[in-house]
């Protein structure tokens, strides 16, 4: 199997990047701006939907981590501002 087209697995890897960088920043506690992580994740997703489907496979362990990553910061912002989880 061929590694996944460059502009795809490059958003993804910007996502995951963006979200690595804001989950550091909410665990000690400074302020985030997430106003442009909606947009990349759109198009993040957008690009891996648009793939020959065994393209958009080999992206499979990408986009979960991705997810685990995204559910991580998650916790890190409630844990950040005091809420439940």
């Amino acid at each position: 199997m061929q590694p996944p087209p460059a502009p795809a697995a490059h958003l993804l890897d910007e996502l995951r990047g963006a979200v690595l960088m804001a989950h550091a920043l909410a665990e000690v506690g400074r302020p985030l701006d997430l106003a442009g992580l909606a947009d990349l994740a759109g198009r993040a997703c957008a690009a891996a939907l648009d793939l020959p489907p065994p393209d958009g496979r080999a992206l499979r362990p990408a986009l979960i981590a991705a997810l685990a990553e995204l559910d991580a910061l998650t916790a890190a912002c409630r844990a950040a501002c005091g809420a439940a989880p």
